[in-house]
């Protein structure tokens, strides 16, 4: 996924939660923001849980796009060095 694509999954995602992550959400009338004494059915449980996946979500993409353009720097990295064994004349040769 690229960081683009990753990039309006957020504004979506970020748009969405706004519309309805509302402390007044719950409906079993729990008065503490704590996720585990809600409902397991409590429309503010079910959000916060969203929410949660969704940042886990996101760091997980986060570290497979750093790894992806560490794996590409490298591979290019590769590329040159060969090139530059492949064109040079000093390199590769014992004097």
């Amino acid at each position: 996924m690229s960081k683009e694509t990753l990039d309006l999954w957020r504004k979506h995602e970020a748009e969405s939660v706004k519309s309805d992550s509302i402390v007044a959400s719950c409906n079993c009338n729990t008065k503490t923001p704590e996720v585990k004494y809600h409902a397991k059915g409590c429309k503010y449980r079910l959000i916060s849980e969203r929410n949660m996946l969704l940042e886990a979500l996101e760091e997980v993409m986060n570290v497979f796009i750093d790894q992806s353009s560490l794996h590409h720097a490298v591979l290019n990295a590769k590329e040159a060095i060969a090139s530059v064994r492949q064109n040079s004349p000093y390199v590769g040769k014992k004097s």
